[in-house]
């Protein structure tokens, strides 16, 4: 009798102490949840109150600035493998560098307090049945932001403004690259979707703005030989 008594007091114990430490933390836990919400809130909302603007590349003033964010952002630029700084430098010449001076890819700044902290490439193609259904396509090559200026909306607004431009064009559909699964939320959230998987060439997104090609020209067909 005394060893169940023993038993149901010990767990008794157990329980009022879980328990009472449950009331504390829970509490403390909710208030700094929703400290830390309302503080990046905060910092948004000063930041949006601080000048920001979004313009096209230019070489001289721009160039030092962006390199430095292509670097840091490198690993997400090119590959999910790691480099050696030669290497970075290598690719950022090769690669983001010589998109940026391509007059065929556009290529743009968003500017903080006058100084770059963000910037994003992208072209436009012809497919192959431009021919037959005018359109154009679109492939965003590179979206990189300062860390220090991470969390602040500035690559939405980048990527926005892509979008933006991609819709008065008329395009069909838009392609991008990303190695990094932290950004796969980002962009589903912007209507993405994951169309091929590599280890070597990352994750391929595609958005479609217009209805399939083929499915256009049926429609056109239809239109002017069946309904005929």
């Amino acid at each position: 009798m005394n060893y169940y008594k023993n038993v149901f007091l010990y767990g008794f114990a157990i329980f009022s102490m879980v328990f009472g430490a449950g009331n504390l933390i829970l509490p403390m836990y909710t208030k700094n949840f929703k400290f830390n919400k309302k503080r990046r809130a905060i910092t948004r909302h000063e930041h949006n109150k601080k000048k920001g603007k979004i313009v096209s590349y230019i070489q001289k003033p721009h160039e030092e600035s962006i390199s430095k964010i292509a670097t840091e952002n490198m690993p997400r630029l090119t590959s999910m493998f790691s480099y050696t700084n030669e290497e970075y430098n290598y690719l950022w010449k090769n690669d983001v560098q010589a998109a940026l001076n391509d007059e065929k890819v556009i290529s743009k700044v968003y500017l903080f307090e006058e100084k770059p902290v963000a910037f994003i490439t992208y072209t436009f193609t012809t497919p192959w049945y431009n021919r037959f259904y005018p359109c154009l396509n679109a492939k965003i090559y590179h979206l990189a932001v300062n860390n220090k200026y991470q969390n602040k909306e500035i690559g939405t607004k980048l990527l926005q403004e892509a979008l933006n431009d991609c819709q008065k064009k008329s395009v069909c559909h838009i392609t991008l690259r990303t190695t990094s699964h932290e950004l796969e939320r980002y962009y589903k959230k912007f209507g993405f979707k994951i169309v091929q998987i590599s280890k070597v060439g990352g994750t391929l997104w595609k958005k479609r703005l217009t209805p399939h090609p083929l499915i256009l020209l049926f429609n056109i067909m239809y239109n002017k030989i069946i309904k005929k």
